[in-house]
């Protein structure tokens, strides 16, 4: 299909080659957040059985070590190591997320930058700048896609880290690249075509390995397209393109996609990444800030209460799928095993979260929450996401009842992380304080650096 100028991939593509992400600092800042959370939350997941499982899948595939697979002192070939860093980076369910996107941007694009960056410095040892530029780029259009395609996308079942993190990171790293538009427009189409990921399988190891899927997907359409592999340039368009079959339409999605590109403002500062201290689905974080204020604010016996009722707007617990879990694993996914953990004064740690059985005193305790769905309480109109909110009450035996409300959660825009708490994620999941100093350190200034130098510190 010849390439048309008025189509809604074409005039999108003008949109991201036009832009001038560097020129926002809170944006630039922001990246560099994101890459030291991302390293993070890799490391955090470095001994995980669920990645010695999928690296089994590379000790099968073999192909050339170029480029490094996070915190696990190896090397692959670009493809394998976009599918294992993808995986890695949301095994815990520990990386950023962003409530335009109704997904983990991070875990799907730097992979894809990171394979590109060592698959090509070789050929020349690009600055980091650049790849600055490319993530701001990256979010930017996942963001965009995410409030394109409209609610029903996700309710439907999708998960929208794996269908819309395929296009944004292959249009990230084309970016990265300097393709050109007719070259970008393909990127996209060829995306879009491997777009997959369904919700039923949260609470398992097939989460985060949609992530990976979508690294890889993604890096694969930058080959075939520099392969010169023919595909559509009007991937998103008309009857038959992705908005059309995955959303509400290309009419729908288009005010998304291009308007407001000059306003100086970058989604990855506004309403920006999301950053997490507990390895858990965003989605549980209100409820979690709520109980631990709970906690901290009253004098809470656990053999008193009689009944805790978690009160959500409707649809506000679509992604906590696991009502009565019966691993850590499944219980990222749960409110009542979050709320219960807190109350039971056990930590928010990644070992509660992991593929065992869940404590049975824990599992015991769920069985008093209930999950209640409210019409007429309304959200703040500055909540995290828009329109979201969660309300743990307890009833005691005495009739006592307390509540705590939050709007928005620690890591969100409006109770953002600081950089302290960063570091001390970064230094906690590295167990290593030199390299630690020396991933900051780099990251810090990263734009006087070549990518390299940042690749070896991974």
């Amino acid at each position: 299909m010849e390439l048309n100028n008025q189509s809604l991939t074409s005039r999108f593509v003008d949109c991201i080659q036009a832009a001038d992400p560097l020129a926002s600092r809170e944006a630039v800042q922001m990246a560099k957040m994101g890459l030291v959370d991302f390293i993070a939350s890799c490391h955090a997941a470095s001994g995980d059985i669920s990645v010695q499982k999928l690296k089994k899948h590379l000790d099968m595939d073999g192909g050339a070590g170029l480029v490094p697979v996070i915190g696990q002192n190896m090397k692959a070939a670009p493809l394998h190591a976009a599918l294992l860093n993808g995986f890695i980076g949301h095994a815990l369910d520990f990386d950023d997320v962003h409530s335009d996107v109704r997904g983990h941007p991070s875990t799907v694009i730097l992979p894809v930058l990171f394979s590109l960056a060592a698959s090509k410095l070789a050929e020349k040892d690009l600055n980091g700048q650049r790849l600055l530029a490319s993530y701001i780029i990256g979010v930017e259009v996942m963001a965009r896609l995410g409030q394109a395609i409209g609610e029903d996308h996700y309710a439907k079942g999708w998960h929208n880290t794996g269908t819309l993190g395929a296009i944004a990171a292959a249009v990230a790293g084309a970016y990265f690249l300097g393709m050109s538009h007719q070259e970008m427009c393909r990127v996209i189409g060829l995306a879009a075509t491997q777009a997959s990921g369904l919700r039923v399988q949260f609470g398992t190891e097939a989460k985060p390995l949609h992530a990976g899927l979508a690294a890889q997907a993604a890096l694969q359409s930058i080959l075939f397209t520099e392969y010169q592999l023919s595909g559509t340039a009007a991937g998103l368009d008309q009857e038959l393109g992705f908005f059309a079959v995955y959303g509400q339409g290309e009419q729908y999605a288009a005010p998304f996609l291009l308007d407001h590109w000059k306003h100086g403002s970058w989604k990855i500062a506004n309403p920006g990444l999301w950053f997490k201290l507990y390895p858990f689905c965003s989605a549980g974080y209100h409820g979690a800030d709520a109980a631990l204020r709970l906690v901290a604010n009253y004098p809470i016996d656990p053999e008193r209460i009689n009944q805790i009722n978690i009160i959500f707007p409707q649809g506000g617990d679509a992604a906590l799928v696991q009502h009565t879990p019966l691993t850590g694993e499944q219980g990222r996914f749960s409110i009542e095993y979050i709320v219960g953990l807190i109350l039971l004064h056990y930590p928010l740690s990644i070992g509660n979260f992991q593929a065992q059985p869940i404590a049975e005193d824990v599992r015991m305790f769920m069985s008093k929450i209930k999950r209640r769905y409210s019409d007429i309480i309304q959200p703040v109109p500055n909540s995290i996401p828009k329109g979201r909110f969660t309300i743990v009450e307890i009833i005691t035996d005495r009739n006592e009842v307390w509540s705590e409300r939050v709007d928005a959660p620690k890591g969100s825009a409006l109770q953002p992380l600081t950089d302290e708490e960063m570091q001390y994620k970064l230094k906690t999941c590295l167990q290593n304080e030199k390299t630690s100093r020396r991933i900051l350190q780099y990251v810090d200034d990263l734009e006087s650096y070549p990518v390299s130098g940042l690749l070896s510190l991974l």
